[in-house]
């Protein structure tokens, strides 16, 4: 019965909407970012994650001259995809080794 009391407790609280509602917007919480991830459309990531998978591989030693399979058509792909996203987004490539290209 001593288990059973906070149970019952919470459970009446919960039913009577006297414990804050998880939906409710947190004060800490950037607008701006919030808007964003709501604008994030699962038909468009799934769309993306076809269009990867259609590459059939992306690892790095497939074939990188490929225009339709392997790591250099994904690279390729993607790259035009960030191109054609924002006219204020600078994409450019890379030709030094990984982590070398910071500015």
């Amino acid at each position: 019965m001593k288990r059973l009391l906070p149970c019952l407790l919470v459970s009446s609280a919960v039913a009577a909407g006297h414990l804050p509602a998880q939906d409710a917007p947190r004060p800490d919480l950037d607008p701006r970012i919030e808007k964003l991830v709501a604008s994030v459309s699962e038909g468009r990531l799934r769309q993306l994650d076809e269009k990867l998978a259609g590459f059939v591989t992306r690892h790095t030693l497939s074939n990188q001259t490929s225009t339709t399979r392997g790591i250099g058509a994904a690279r390729q792909w993607i790259f035009d995809e960030m191109k054609r996203s924002s006219a204020k987004l600078q994409v450019s490539w890379c030709s030094r080794v990984a982590n070398a290209c910071a500015p």
